[in-house]
């Protein structure tokens, strides 16, 4: 018997327990975009990400109701699964990223993660193709190199062909103006679309005064990238605000920060129509140190449903078995590959002692809906889960 999949959706509501008259007044938040990596609950880039995983993910999005557009990061290790994914779930927009570190500018076509964003486009799954991500800004590329991996990218997809670097890398200047800088004005033309990364956090902008300093560093990149390329569209690739790891040069990070934030980019963004991809859907732990780099995300990972049930289908039987199986003696592995006892990122014989103690369990044929009151606050502290019905 399958659990029936309950819809829920994620609402910021303050640092409160829900009441019912919280309930009748909260309203849904909606993002342009959002920043999508899959490696949580242990797993790093390197790891492999598996279709299970990636399917799970996008259904947390896509229930919370934030966004139809997400953005990825890379081509390989399974992230080439989630743009057919995406779509098959509902969602309108791949933004897709490529790694592309260390490669030859003069060579692009042969990057085997520019070759998977070429064949992914082309089938349709990808809507924009991200070429590197802030290469200029790490000192691997020049802006020469960047302008020929991006002219090359374009000749081959009818797409937007972007590439992001920090508002320090494309302009010179700040909030209160600023300009192109000579080595980035032929980026600037050949991008489809200019896509800066803005981070009042990480210029140490106190939280209330950050999304006034977002909206003057926006306006100020719109007014520079249309002195050089009029009407061309500037997008917020990056900005976000963490809920947790700070010390005495980060003070600000708390999840009541971070949702402050988060509500002001969601209603300045939406009230004028400026596309932002917000970062990020979920914490990713193999980003710190520093500490703060691993709680940028704002949606909860929710736990699979009971113990043993490594493909969450409602059942501990062979199935999980075979997964289990399949993943002896490897780490790091996930909840969905049959590692039931994490932290250990191990599978052996402990998982399989959970396996054993609850095989042939199955899912009760419905749950009752959670108490108003009862619900608890996830993920920023302000997320909490909201039951939605099946539409």
């Amino acid at each position: 018997m399958r659990w029936p999949r309950r819809r829920y959706r994620l609402t910021v509501i303050g640092l409160l327990l829900l009441t019912p008259t919280a309930i009748g007044q909260a309203a849904p938040l909606t993002l342009y975009g959002l920043c999508f990596g899959p490696y949580v609950e242990g797993n790093s880039p390197g790891g492999g990400v598996t279709q299970q995983e990636i399917d799970r993910l996008l259904d947390i999005i896509a229930d919370s109701g934030f966004t139809q557009r997400i953005r990825t990061y890379g081509a390989d290790d399974g992230l080439e699964l989630i743009p057919q994914a995406a779509h098959l779930k509902g969602f309108s927009d791949v933004t897709m990223g490529t790694w592309i570190k260390g490669w030859d500018p003069n060579d692009p076509l042969s990057n085997p993660q520019i070759q998977e964003l070429i064949a992914q486009a082309k089938a349709g799954w990808v809507q924009t193709g991200v070429i590197g991500n802030e290469g200029i800004y790490g000192g691997y590329f020049t802006p020469g190199d960047m302008v020929k991996f991006v002219s090359a990218v374009k000749g081959e997809i009818p797409i937007p062909v972007v590439t992001p670097e920090p508002f320090d890398v494309w302009f010179d200047g700040d909030a209160s103006g600023a300009a192109v800088k000579p080595t980035m004005e032929a980026l600037v033309r050949e991008v489809d679309e200019v896509f800066v990364c803005i981070y009042p956090f990480h210029r140490d902008t106190p939280i209330d005064d950050a999304i006034g300093q977002l909206e003057s560093l926006y306006d100020a990149a719109v007014s520079a990238v249309h002195a050089v390329a009029p009407g061309k569209r500037v997008v917020i690739a990056e900005t976000g605000w963490p809920s947790a790891g700070g010390d005495a040069n980060t003070p600000e990070t708390s999840p009541e920060n971070a949702e402050k934030y988060l509500l002001g980019v969601a209603n300045w963004s939406n009230g004028e129509g400026i596309r932002v991809y917000y970062f990020e859907a979920f914490d990713e732990a193999w980003k710190a140190p520093p500490e703060y780099e691993a709680h940028w995300g704002i949606l909860p990972v929710v736990v699979p449903l009971h113990p043993g049930d490594a493909n969450n289908d409602g059942a501990v039987n062979v199935g999980d078995l075979g997964i289990l199986a399949g993943n002896w003696g490897q780490s790091p592995r996930t909840w969905a590959q049959g590692n039931f006892t994490t932290p250990d990122t191990v599978v052996d014989v402990g998982d399989l002692g959970v396996l054993a103690g609850n095989w042939g369990w199955t899912a009760p044929p419905s749950l009752p809906a959670p108490e108003p009151a009862s619900l608890m606050l996830l993920s920023l502290g302000g997320l909490v889960l909201l039951r939605r019905k099946r539409k």
